[in-house]
């Protein structure tokens, strides 16, 4: 009876696991489909007042009739808000009127409901936006002309424009440019000189002024003459830094850890491997986001744990330990995420990927963000915990499997809240700018239910607070499984 735990701890990895698989899980994605206004109801003062505190001052109800897609022929209404701290609102009107065509993107769950919708703007066919048709004019260039290229180079000579080129550049919002003379230090072109014309515009105050002796990136289209055409700064060149750094890491690593640390570093190599050959692909292909976190944690886990502990009690209790934290994790993660409607709207890059393209799983792709982030913090708690038991036990054969429960788990208070202090920190820090931007945006008169009803505010809560949960179930569960399982190992082989 002893010896059949095993399988049930197994039978408790794959059930969950098995849910998380479903399509059903995390199964909203974004639409983007053309429509027709028919009616535009503006809000009245009332409703304006009643929105204040969230920043909205103006906006519509706005009904439009679907022009194509899986909801064609149907009409649906979007509330569309006009926010005070939108740098491209100009005023609280209505640019709009019934008959415009626009775009409407929406998220949908796999049942096809409507879960948000949003107005993209005017539709492209509609729009006589000059910017659009230089858009399109640029990427004939570049088709016409041939293929992107990119090599970094070394500026030796900045002019500043003249009064009349600026005069005449203030037209596209700029207020400031150089031409630069680049040497370029690798590529087809090293060693050549390629002139740049670089413009500052009002609404990018933090694009850098790059100078006399900078490394940069320049990136520009090979012609059919073989010259570089319409070349562009794309930014410093960091490599020396970032070699710098790494080689600081691996080297202090290896001085500390010797042999150890060889294995840690194969250890994160083999991590970063599953998340790029593993997680990333599979995403693309398709594949449930929150299930394939849950996968690469699992064998991140096997993997670090046997290269730095090898085929031991130790590596097996602290993989099974954390891989019901972190099932839990994910399906915490899942459940307050859908209570608290998470979209991944506020997040630039979850919308930049789902303009992209629009059948990516983009909620689902947040929830495994907020997971993969927790890897780490529970890995050290897992490992951290089966030590100490093996530690106790080799100090004390006589401890009974309770007393090294009991004693280890006493470790594992103290471990928790350094590592929550550690998970939590570090989200704080990488979110510290939007919380100043708060602190600077809202009053002390404003409730701080408000403030924590915001998406991203109550997204980083959401991110902190799953991977500490995680914590807080791996720290038992390890210290209990190495507790006990080497034990009835034992008495079973007897």
């Amino acid at each position: 009876m002893k010896i059949i735990r095993i399988p049930l701890l197994l039978a408790l990895l794959v059930i969950p696991a098995r849910l998380l698989y479903s399509d059903d899980v995390v199964g909203v994605k974004m639409y983007q489909y053309p429509a027709t206004i028919t009616k535009i109801a503006p809000y009245s003062e009332a409703q304006i007042k009643s929105m204040a505190d969230k920043g909205i001052i103006g906006g519509a109800a706005i009904t439009a009739k679907m022009e194509s897609g899986i909801l064609k022929g149907k009409t649906i209404v979007v509330q569309h808000n006009i926010f005070e701290d939108d740098p491209y609102v100009e005023s609280t009107k209505i640019e709009w009127k019934p008959g415009d065509k626009i775009d409407i993107g929406m998220y949908m769950d796999s049942e096809k409901n409507i879960k948000e919708s949003f107005i993209l703007g005017l539709s492209v066919e509609e729009e006589a936006d000059d910017e659009h048709k230089l858009d399109d004019e640029l990427i004939s260039i570049q088709e016409a002309r041939g293929k992107m290229e990119q090599s970094s180079g070394v500026i030796i000579e900045a002019v500043p424009f003249s009064s009349a080129e600026i005069q005449v550049h203030t037209k596209v919002g700029a207020y400031d440019g150089f031409h630069y003379s680049v040497k370029m230090q690798d590529g087809r072109f090293k060693d050549s000189i390629i002139k740049i014309s670089h413009l500052l515009f009002k609404d990018d105050i933090l694009r850098p002024i790059y100078k006399v002796g900078d490394s940069i990136f320049v990136g520009y289209i090979i012609g059919n003459d073989g010259s570089p055409k319409d070349p562009a700064i794309y930014g410093i060149n960091r490599s020396l830094p970032i070699i710098l750094l790494l080689v600081l890491f691996i080297g202090g690593v290896i001085a500390l850890g010797r042999l150890k640390g060889v294995l840690s570093l194969a250890a994160l190599f083999i991590t970063i491997l599953l998340i790029f050959v593993l997680f990333i692909p599979a995403i693309i292909n398709g594949a449930s986001p929150l299930f394939m976190a849950v996968v690469v944690a699992i064998l991140a886990s096997v993997a670090t744990f046997l290269i730095i502990s090898g085929f031991t009690f130790k590596s097996l209790s602290a993989t099974i330990g954390l891989s019901l934290g972190f099932i839990i994790s994910a399906l915490l993660v899942f459940i307050f995420g859908e209570m608290m409607g998470i979209t991944g709207i506020m997040n630039n890059d979850l919308k930049t990927l789902a303009y992209t393209n629009s059948t990516f799983n983009v909620r689902g792709i947040l929830f495994s963000g907020i997971l993969i982030g927790a890897i780490g913090a529970m890995m050290d708690v897992a490992i951290s915990m089966a030590s100490t038991v093996e530690e106790l036990r080799k100090a004390n054969p006589n401890y009974t499997p309770t007393q090294l429960f009991v004693s280890s788990l006493n470790v594992g208070k103290d471990l928790l809240g350094t590592m929550v202090n550690t998970l939590i920190l570090a989200y704080t820090g990488a979110a510290l700018p939007f919380i100043i931007l708060i602190y600077l945006q809202y009053t002390s008169a404003t409730p701080l239910l408000n403030i924590l009803n915001l998406e991203i505010i109550s997204e980083e809560i959401l991110r902190s607070l799953v991977g500490s949960i995680g914590m807080l179930v791996t720290i038992p569960a390890t210290s209990f499984l190495a507790s006990f399982l080497p034990h009835q190992v034992k008495q079973t082989e007897k």
